[in-house]
Parts: structure tokens; C-alpha cells; sequence
């Protein structure tokens, strides 16, 4: 990922100080659909998305089944994805401690 208006050197590192270097991991077909869509949410690219998760930038919340079930309607019901709608949310709440 360059910086805008500088290219990328190879072995040269960016944003962290190191290089990231080619890793694989297993995914089914519908858990990187997922992952794609919250990289999308994000405006990351997947790699940076799971960098920024295992530096602990990002946070990975556990929802209980009626919780996603319930955003799984609102994303519906806006014709958006669940990702969307839980981005959303945590600016809202974000919004809301700022207010208080």
C-alpha cells in the first residue's frame, strides 16, 4: 500500500517497521466473502484489515445468535452489509460517549 505519489520499494517498509512478507491462510469460501466485505467496510485491503487485527488496532467483538439476527435485519432492511451496519453502530456509539 504506497503512500500517494511515492512507489513502493520492495523489502522497504511502509506504515510498520517491518516488511510484510506473503502468508496463507485457509478460508472457506464464504468466510472470505465476509472477510472481503469487512475489509470493504473498513476501506482496507484484506491484508491490512488482518494486520491491523492481529497488531490490535481493530477489535474482534463476539454477538450472541439474536444479536446478529437482529442486525442481520437492519442490514436488510438498509440493502447494506452486516459489517456496514455494525460500523455504523460503534460511530454512533463512539458519537454518543463524546456528547456525554
Amino acid at each position: 500500500m504506497a503512500k500517494e505519489g511515492i512507489k513502493s520499494l520492495r523489502d522497504v517498509p511502509e506504515i510498520y517497521d517491518e516488511v510484510k512478507r506473503p502468508r496463507c491462510l485457509a478460508l472457506t469460501d464464504n468466510g472470505l466473502k465476509l472477510l472481503d466485505e469487512l475489509a470493504k467496510s473498513f476501506q482496507l485491503s484484506r491484508s491490512e484489515l488482518v494486520e491491523r487485527i492481529g497488531r490490535g488496532y481493530i477489535s474482534v467483538v463476539q454477538f450472541e445468535k439474536q444479536e446478529l439476527e437482529f442486525l442481520l435485519t437492519i442490514a436488510n432492511q438498509q440493502n447494506s452489509t452486516i459489517a456496514e451496519v455494525i460500523r455504523l453502530a460503534c460511530n454512533q456509539l463512539i458519537q454518543q460517549k463524546t456528547i456525554d
